[in-house]
């Protein structure tokens, strides 16, 4: 729905460089490359090579989309135990996608889970919405994530 290859090989250098262990000898070689270079020429090596090795290129796959308030209804839902969001991108799209007359149903969630990129400021507009909604809002980053834009927003009931 909302691809962006820049951040996606960005968040890729972050993760290979950080991981304490490798998967495979590509992999030491990939990091060794990672380490000596910047994330725009990690990004052209990426392309070029370790996506021609590892991965089937990008295609675009037709897909049905639902929103929460149509599996609410659709299945009968009377209480969401976890609402875990992990969506590339479409973080926002799926809170949006709640209706007025199914957040007393969510209010039964303990907690949500959002791995969020912040785009525009996504992170703390999320945040917001949590806090209005009644969560304890915490927002994090992991360390094999510094300098690129993805976050984990944690929302956890009182």
């Amino acid at each position: 729905m909302y691809a962006d290859e820049v951040d996606a090989a960005q968040a890729t250098f972050r993760l290979v460089l950080h991981r304490p262990h490798s998967f495979s000898l590509l992999e030491d070689c990939g990091k060794a490359v990672a380490r000596s270079c910047s994330p725009q020429l990690y990004k052209l090596v990426h392309s070029l090579f370790f996506r021609a090795l590892l991965l089937r290129p990008a295609e675009k796959v037709m897909c049905p989309m639902v929103t929460v308030s149509q599996l609410i209804r659709q299945y009968n839902i009377m209480e969401v135990g976890l609402l875990k969001i992990n969506v590339e991108r479409a973080e926002w799209d799926v809170l949006a996608g709640i209706q007025e007359q199914d957040w007393p149903k969510v209010r039964q969630v303990r907690q949500v889970s959002a791995q969020v990129h912040d785009i525009r400021g996504r992170v703390g507009h999320l945040a917001a919405l949590l806090r209005r909604r009644g969560f304890q809002v915490t927002v994090c980053q992991e360390p094999r994530f510094a300098s690129c834009n993805l976050h984990m927003v944690y929302g956890c009931r009182p």
